[in-house]
């Protein structure tokens, strides 16, 4: 919420400044396009860590908290040790897709000690997918535009 502030209190004084519409909405759009990029990052070095991975059986064990304190997680048990989730879990359909002692198949990234269960692949394969169109939709709009060149 503080980043729209932000952003309109900028907008509002380059306009109180007399600049002109295209440099702001080029501004707009390159942010935009770095935004896209940073997206585009973190699912490419997701795919890395999918692609570094074993498949193994594990067992859903619970949701909690993830090690680093961010979002809620679900927590793995494969060959006796415990994996949380690298990308959060769902909050929808929590009572669905994470049903206590069900047998799972899981991707295992040992030197991160994560794990990647169906919904995190999904989001990750959906994620390169998007994230690469959406870059490549932006970034050639600005160069067809001539905002940039």
């Amino acid at each position: 919420m503080e980043f729209i502030v932000a952003a309109a209190v900028i907008v509002l004084l380059c306009v109180c400044l007399g600049v002109n519409g295209a440099y702001i909405i080029a501004g707009g759009l390159i942010l935009l396009e770095v935004i896209l990029l940073l997206i585009l990052l973190f699912f490419i070095r997701c795919a890395f860590l999918l692609a570094g991975s074993k498949r193994t059986d594990a067992r859903f064990s619970h949701i909690d908290k993830a090690p680093n304190g961010g979002f809620d997680v679900a927590y793995y048990i494969s060959d006796g040790e415990e994996y949380p989730n690298y990308l959060p879990a769902e909050m929808i359909f929590r009572n669905r897709f994470y049903i206590p002692d069900s047998s799972v198949k899981l991707r295992v990234c040992e030197k991160k000690k994560c794990a990647f269960d169906l919904n995190a692949r999904i989001t990750v394969y959906l994620g390169l997918i998007l994230g690469t169109l959406s870059f490549i939709a932006v970034g050639g709009g600005l160069l067809s535009s001539g905002i940039i060149f």
